[in-house]
Parts: structure tokens; sequence; C-alpha cells
């Protein structure tokens, strides 16, 4: 019976060896894999962040351009309607 005894316990302390050898290397594996998912995901959120500026920036010059066009179109509509007002227009009534 004492022979039985020390086997079993043999047999538990050589398994809680095994997993106390392993466990360090799982707990890293374990961190190593958390880490990069969460690095993976800092960097989906930072490319997302650049490219809403970049797409801002974008509207933003383009709106700028559309109403600078626009107030050329005035400014030549204006000198149309001076030329079409006036027979002959001098070079210091222009």
């Amino acid at each position: 019976m004492l022979g039985t005894h020390f086997v079993l316990k043999a047999r538990q302390f050589a398994n809680l060896m095994v997993h106390t050898r392993y466990a360090p290397w799982m707990v890293l594996a374990i961190s190593l894999f958390v880490t990069y998912q969460l690095w993976c995901s800092a960097e989906l959120n930072a490319v997302q962040a650049r490219q809403a500026e970049f797409d801002f920036r974008v509207r933003d010059v383009a709106d700028r351009i559309k109403q600078r066009m626009w107030n050329y179109e005035q400014v030549l509509f204006g000198a149309r309607a001076f030329f079409v007002s006036q027979h002959a227009v001098e070079h210091s009534e222009f």
C-alpha cells in the first residue's frame, strides 16, 4: 500500500513539474499573442485616423478651390456685364 501511494505521489509530482516547467513558456506565449493583437488593433486605429484626416483635408481643399473658382466666375460675369454695357471701354475705365 505504501508503495502504491508513493508511486501515485511520484506521478502527481511529475505532472506538477511538467506543468510548472511549461507554465512560464505558456504565459510568455499568451502574453506575446495578446500584445501582438493589441498592437495590430492600435495600428489599424492609427491608419483609420490618418485616412480620416486625409479625407477631411481633401474635402477642405476641394471646397476652397470650388469657392475660388466661383469667385473668379463672378468677377468674369461682372467684367462681361461692364463690357456689354459700354460701346467702347478705355483703359482708365476698366
